[in-house]
């Protein structure tokens, strides 16, 4: 048995686009761009989302049909395996190494981010009320701006307004890296800084109790019982 821990190979990454890919999916399923870019949202955004509550959403709004429940093991684990070794990416040093998209044009090949991103803002949909720190920030906020441009309808909007919209496209693909990891250490930052506000500020510190026949603290000679335990009393 493979464990959850161990990365995908390149066949297995070929195997679970096929099966996302194929008949047995919806027709709105994520591809394995896109679902890269959706686990990776999952992995470094706020909070810790179930997985009953993210799986489904890689089917959009179907079911999978499964020829069996070995092959369903064989999907969902290929996908947590996935999300494990995303998860293991981020920490520090983290390493940006998504699975994206290539062409090839006249012999140069290119990558291509776009699903990748729209995979990304599905995850942000998914708990836009735990991102609203983030969403809100006046000044975090561009953190987004790369992601938002070529994975989201208001992004391609303002692409196709722009004067020059492949340098500017290519501008959001050259950020996409220093912008995912600066979203990964934003939600890190928040998440130590809620933890030490629910530290107590100090401990008390525990007062040792002295024994009735041992010498009173006082330093009069005598036994604490015969001494200020009677004062006590």
């Amino acid at each position: 048995m493979i464990a959850l821990n161990e990365p995908l190979s390149d066949q297995e990454i070929a195997e679970l686009d096929e099966f996302l890919m194929s008949d047995a999916s919806p027709e709105e399923s994520m591809d394995i761009v896109a679902l890269d870019g959706f686990l990776t949202a999952l992995v470094i955004g706020p909070g810790l989302v179930p997985p009953s509550a993210w799986l489904k959403t890689i089917w959009g709004k179907g079911e999978p049909s499964f020829d069996s429940s070995a092959q369903a093991q064989r999907v969902i684990s290929l996908i947590m395996r996935r999300f494990n070794a995303i998860s293991a990416m981020f920490a520090e040093p983290p390493e940006f190494a998504p699975i994206l998209w290539e062409h090839e044009v006249e012999g140069a090949t290119y990558r291509i981010a776009d699903d990748w991103c729209w995979g990304f803002m599905a995850g942000v949909s998914l708990a836009t009320e735990a991102w609203q720190p983030l969403l809100t920030d006046p000044e975090n906020r561009a953190m987004l701006r790369p992601i938002v441009t070529l994975g989201a309808e208001e992004g391609w909007r303002l692409l196709e307004a722009d004067s020059d919209p492949d340098g500017a496209e290519q501008a959001a693909f050259d950020a996409l890296e220093s912008s995912v990891i600066a979203i990964s250490r934003y939600w890190r930052k928040q998440w130590r800084e809620r933890t030490a506000a629910l530290r107590p500020a100090s401990t008390r510190p525990r007062v040792q109790r002295v024994g009735r026949n041992q010498p009173c603290p006082c330093g009069s000679g005598r036994k604490y019982k015969r001494c200020c335990a009677n004062a006590e009393a």
